[in-house]
């Protein structure tokens, strides 16, 4: 069945983003998810990146730290770049974006439980909310989708994996179902509902972010 917004909101109930704990403080202040350009930029980080981070990046605002993913999937030798794109354009498409894993209320797709697994030894924060709640949240935003992993790009039988303006796509351009979809996310901050939850593993126990 073709791809439409109401079609993924029905199949796919729930978004998923993980994040560091340490986080959590911030984001039940601000209510909101930000991209990390706008976290680098709050920081007064301007130097532009021509790598991806190997490690998590530590920053300071207001006071708190702020704990920022490393890319260490991203390899440039699985990538076959669309003409005019490189590492450094395609690292400020991706720091621009806020991701979200989709799934129902059990858990994400297979993508997004890889994912955590990666980085279940660091015991990140789990937020949990629903499909239609975040997108009312946030009229302003066009939802995007990709329908793999971007961050964790690979190489098979000597072909690389696609990057460029055609990643991240709107709703009509998308070519497939909503099965197909891996990654759902917003350019720009997120604004997160207060039916969002918080869980240390995707069999919780769920617990609300903002009281």
């Amino acid at each position: 069945m073709a791809f439409t917004l109401e079609r993924f909101v029905a199949v796919r109930p729930f978004l998923f983003h993980l994040t560091a704990t340490g986080n959590l403080n911030r984001i039940m202040d601000t209510r909101v998810l930000q991209p990390t350009n706008d976290l680098l930029t709050i920081a007064g980080w301007r130097a532009p990146r021509t790598a991806p981070r190997r490690g998590p990046q530590l920053v300071e605002i207001d006071g708190q730290t702020v704990w920022i993913r490393d890319q260490r999937p991203l390899h440039a030798g699985n990538i076959a770049f669309e003409e005019g794109w490189d590492m450094p354009r395609f690292l400020a498409l991706i720091d621009s974006h806020v991701f979200f894993w989709p799934g129902k209320e059990e858990g994400p797709v297979k993508a997004g439980i890889n994912h955590f697994k990666r980085y279940a030894q660091d015991r990140p924060a789990l937020i949990r909310v629903p499909t239609g709640a975040l997108l009312d949240a946030n009229p302003e935003l066009e939802p995007l989708f990709c329908r793999f992993n971007s961050g964790a790009p690979r190489a098979s039988h000597g072909r690389k994996s696609p990057r460029g303006s055609t990643t991240y796509v709107s709703e009509h351009a998308l070519d497939g179902t909503v099965d197909h979809v891996k990654e759902a996310l917003f350019c720009g901050a997120v604004k997160m509902p207060l039916t969002s939850q918080m869980a240390s593993s995707y069999s919780g126990p769920w617990a609300q972010v903002f009281r």
